[in-house]
């Protein structure tokens, strides 16, 4: 059986038992042709979203042994608490491990073999405490235009004017002192003119403990918002210099995971007494390149 992480997000999998699919054969019920009455996108009934089924569609039989295994989000029903919905996981899945069990909606964040949720899928679709299972869907990086000013994001001895007066906030009346913010993003470079009280990565398949920003994106949005002028007799400042930063990696130059994504979500918004970040304002300033609305980013948003 696979087992709870109890920190909440995966870094270790030296304890995962993965089964020998290597002479798996797909049960014959389960079509590849993508033509006709039998096809596997009438198969697959609606207990899989679309980009889920599109995923499992583009899986070429009759043997799946060497197929990556994939990240999910299985939402169960309102009212179904998190010691439930493991034990559901447990009963049904062998070959997987939980990544988070989230509390900011009624889901579950795990990788698995397409093979064992393919070869379930009957049995997925007459439970019905679950809701519906979605690909974890992965968003492109944010990037800077001007690579100099990326650059310069992630040098902590130049003191970037953050573009502010390209928005026309050169000079607003704001200090945001006593405010926590966090930035869900691609992390934040220890610059001396951002005042971050608070680190956490949630990309899942990184050292838990790497908070920086190789992007620059993470590191730009955070000094527009609370960049304090250290470093330029206080020319170069932020929205509201007065803030403090809370770090919330979620991404990299690979993008940003959707999974990881509510991750943080969770952790940002929830209280400190709870073991969350406790912050005031969530910024998440990506999105951009892929036509795709999350419903499960959304639910999270209205759920922080």
């Amino acid at each position: 059986m696979g087992e709870l992480n109890t920190n909440n997000f995966l870094t270790d999998q030296s304890n995962v038992t993965r089964l020998d699919y290597s002479n798996f054969v797909l049960p014959s019920e389960v079509d590849f042709s993508l033509s006709g009455s039998d096809s596997l996108t009438d198969n697959i009934k609606s207990v899989f979203d679309d980009n889920l089924r599109s995923s499992l569609l583009n899986l070429e039989g009759p043997s799946q042994g060497d197929q990556n295994y994939m990240k999910v989000i299985i939402l169960f029903e309102e009212g179904i608490n998190k010691a439930r919905r493991i034990e559901i996981i447990n009963s049904l899945f062998e070959d997987y491990k939980i990544i988070s069990n989230y509390d900011i909606i009624s889901g579950t964040y795990i990788t698995i073999s397409p093979v064992e949720l393919l070869i379930k899928q009957d049995i997925l679709n007459e439970i019905k405490e679950i809701k519906k299972i979605y690909k974890s869907e992965v968003f492109e990086s944010p990037y800077i235009i001007d690579d100099s000013l990326q650059l310069n994001a992630l040098n902590k001895d130049y003191y970037s004017n953050w573009w502010l007066t390209a928005v026309g906030a050169g000079s607003l009346p704001y200090n945001g002192s006593g405010v926590k913010v966090a930035v869900i993003d691609t992390g934040i470079y220890d610059h001396p003119a951002l005042n971050i009280i608070e680190n956490q990565n949630f990309v899942t398949d990184e050292n838990a403990s790497d908070y920086n920003d190789d992007v620059g994106h993470g590191t730009h949005v955070a000094g527009i918002i609370g960049g304090d002028g250290t470093g330029s007799d206080g020319k170069y400042r932020g929205i509201a210099p007065g803030v403090s930063l809370i770090n919330a990696r979620a991404g990299n130059a690979s993008g940003l995971e959707e999974g990881d994504i509510i991750n943080a979500i969770d952790w940002s918004s929830k209280p400190t007494g709870l073991g969350g970040a406790g912050a005031d304002i969530v910024s998440m300033s990506f999105g951009g390149g892929y036509p795709y609305i999350s419903d499960l980013i959304t639910d999270a948003i209205s759920n922080a």
